[in-house]
């Protein structure tokens, strides 16, 4: 049985190493670097694997949200949310310059990449529609009307179909990736927002903000299996899986608790703190740690998940608040 947090802030800050004091290269993995999205700032963080030290800052727009790599990992796609201009960014990470933007729709936010890395699927919160958009041309190719307020989008391991979630009802669209139409639909909870699946594909994991509960999915028919609740104080923002599928981390407002949930047992076993109201999440690729990008507290926390607390605390753009984080490797 897990307990919450009881330790006072300052002793949780006692036990942080910040990144301007690191002089070693103690941290696991070096060959990656963070890209963290600043929404209100509009532009992203670089941050050394290596040491957790900021590069660079890189302009990218008046505002930003999600951001995804290619599939061969040589190129970063950042949603831009602007309210006259919705596009996303296509970021080239030999010289982390903008190449060009690509068409994205009214109230653009989420979307996924197709497993081949040709296609965007792009939810568009304002029309309750999924446009399908050709990367090479940037064209829309497809439009597929949902519920209100799309949210999470997300891509099957085997790229045969996507989820995508709407926030108001709680329903998940199953959409056929190859050929863009609806083939299923799955009411969960409303305030249904991520989505991530499992390695084998096998399962999904549905985060309900309002209803504070993870749904686990059964993909092969569609259907709910299991309801795992969490503390109804908490809001839940985020979540992702360890590659190894054991562990799924919860990200919650409005005390920057990470909820730990062992997959097997399908249940909260742990709690991790960092900085306030994590929004994006991200492994370091040798998997040995989880950063956090923190939008409130304007900064990003690594966790030492072998430790099961946080190690570092880095201070990004000011006021930017921080909406996700990857991790890429280099060298690719």
């Amino acid at each position: 049985m897990y307990k919450m947090p009881v330790a006072p802030r300052v002793k949780i800050w006692a036990g942080i190493i910040f990144a301007g004091c690191l002089l070693n290269n103690s941290f696991g993995q070096t060959d990656y670097r963070l890209f963290v999205a600043n929404e209100k700032s509009g532009n992203l963080t670089v941050i050394n694997g290596s040491d957790f030290q900021i590069i660079k800052t890189v302009p990218i727009g008046k505002r930003t949200g999600e951001i995804q790599p290619s599939p061969d990992g040589k190129t970063l796609y950042v949603a831009l949310p602007d309210l006259a201009t919705n596009r996303v960014g296509v970021v080239d990470l030999a010289t982390d310059k903008v190449l060009r933007t690509i068409p994205a729709g009214p109230g653009s936010g989420q979307f996924a990449l197709s497993r081949d890395g040709q296609h965007l699927f792009i939810a568009n919160e304002d029309t309750s529609m999924v446009i399908a958009t050709e990367i090479a041309s940037g064209k829309i190719i497809d439009s597929i009307p949902v519920s209100a307020k799309p949210t999470g989008v997300c891509v099957c391991p085997d790229g045969k179909f996507f989820y995508v979630s709407c926030e108001t009802t709680g329903d998940i669209f199953v959409i056929d990736a190859a050929h863009p139409k609806v083939i299923g639909l799955i009411k969960l909870s409303p305030g249904t927002g991520s989505i991530v699946f499992s390695t084998d594909g096998g399962k999904a994991y549905a985060l309900s903000g309002s209803a504070a509960e993870v749904d686990v999915i059964d993909t092969g028919n569609h259907t709910l299996i299991k309801t795992i609740s969490l503390p109804k104080a908490c809001h839940p923002r985020c979540l992702k899986l360890a590659a190894d599928d054991n562990r799924l981390y919860i990200g919650t407002d409005p005390d920057g608790v990470i909820y730990v949930i062992d997959a097997a047992l399908e249940q909260v076993v742990d709690t991790i703190k960092v900085d306030r109201s994590p929004r994006g999440l991200a492994f370091s690729p040798d998997g040995k740690f989880l950063i956090t990008a923190n939008d409130v507290s304007d900064d990003v926390s690594v966790v030492d998940l072998a430790r099961g607390k946080e190690v570092v605390r880095v201070k990004v753009a000011a006021g930017g608040n921080p909406a996700d984080i990857i991790a890429v490797p280099t060298g690719k």
